[in-house]
């Protein structure tokens, strides 16, 4: 199994999160913290998948959760200056 660093990180409702996949140990985005409740003195947390809102049945560790990396957040497309495609224009 993989350590996770950010398993001590405190995480709040409506946080982005990665979670852990089970098969391969690869993180996936796209998903938010719906609620956190404590079972057997262990701190576990609900979640939401982002892509249709449903919330998720089983409870997930904080050892399978971290936070949504910065690289993968969505962020607005440059403007781009209005010019002739390349290869247009007469010779």
């Amino acid at each position: 199994m993989i350590a996770n660093p950010h398993k001590e990180q405190a995480m709040e409702p409506r946080q982005d999160v990665e979670v852990r996949c089970l098969f391969d140990g690869n993180w996936v985005a796209g998903f938010q913290i719906a609620e956190s409740t404590e079972v057997g003195g262990e701190e576990r947390y609900r979640l939401v998948r982002l892509s249709d809102g449903v919330e998720l049945p089983e409870l997930f560790a904080g050892s399978d959760l971290r936070p949504r990396a910065a690289r993968d957040r969505v962020l607005p497309m440059p403007r781009r200056s209005a010019q002739a495609p390349v290869g247009a224009g007469g010779s």
